[in-house]
């Protein structure tokens, strides 16, 4: 698999481009640009994989996922029932760990995708 453009740019690829020999996507580390990315030509009926800007982590995003991506009021509605953002925040970098001092930045990914979420 290729290396992001630039340091700034995190790569979206599917199975089927792996399987293609087909480099992926790079984009800016936004949820803008992630659903924008998903929305083109029904992209979101496919799992996709999020490489981190070093390359040091990824994120799977299942198609089944990937529907309900712009819904915040479902997001809300789930986070709710988990707890709020702070405790499924807290659990999700537990799972993760993204080390001391966020090296590979996956605080600030995580920060970024649930910032529409925050009241």
């Amino acid at each position: 698999m290729s290396r992001p453009s630039s340091s700034k740019q995190i790569e979206i690829v599917s199975f089927e481009d792996v399987e293609a020999d087909r480099d992926g996507f790079f984009t800016v580390p936004s949820l803008c640009s992630l659903h924008g990315f998903l929305a083109e030509d029904a992209r979101f009926l496919a799992d996709h994989y999020v490489l981190s800007r070093s390359g040091e982590w990824m994120v799977r995003l299942d198609q089944d996922v990937n529907l309900f991506a712009a819904k915040v009021d479902f997001v809300s509605e789930v986070l709710a029932r988990l707890g709020g953002l702070t405790d499924v925040m807290a659990r999700m970098i537990e799972d993760f760990d993204p080390g001391t001092g966020d090296p590979v930045g996956l605080n600030g990914f995580l920060l970024e995708v649930t910032k529409g979420l925050r009241s």
